[in-house]
């Protein structure tokens, strides 16, 4: 995670080259770039900073965590495996 003094800025440039490229769509872009970019930092930080019992974050901590201290060439995805598996970067060796 960025502070906000780093994030804001950055976010407001990308919108302004978002919205002179693409107009409204542009803006439309932006937002859902935002809003998935988002997700992606919340989910990283619970990996890092919860244990789940069960469910869908107990799998992507678990994945995310033999990245870190197992197999650092391995499983970069953190809000899903999907990428893992099209670019056959997932392994399942345990952290």
């Amino acid at each position: 995670m960025m502070p906000l003094s780093v994030s804001l800025p950055l976010a407001g440039l990308l919108w302004a080259l978002a919205h002179f490229l693409g107009g409204h769509n542009g803006t439309t872009f932006f937002l859902g770039f935002l809003a998935g970019y988002i997700v992606y930092d919340l989910v990283h930080y619970a990996c890092h900073q919860y244990r789940p019992k069960r469910g869908i974050l107990r799998k992507l901590r678990r994945h995310h965590l033999i990245h870190h201290y197992a197999a650092p060439e391995k499983n970069f995805a953190v809000s899903n495996d999907v990428w893992d598996r099209i670019f056959h970067t997932k392994t399942g060796r345990s952290p």
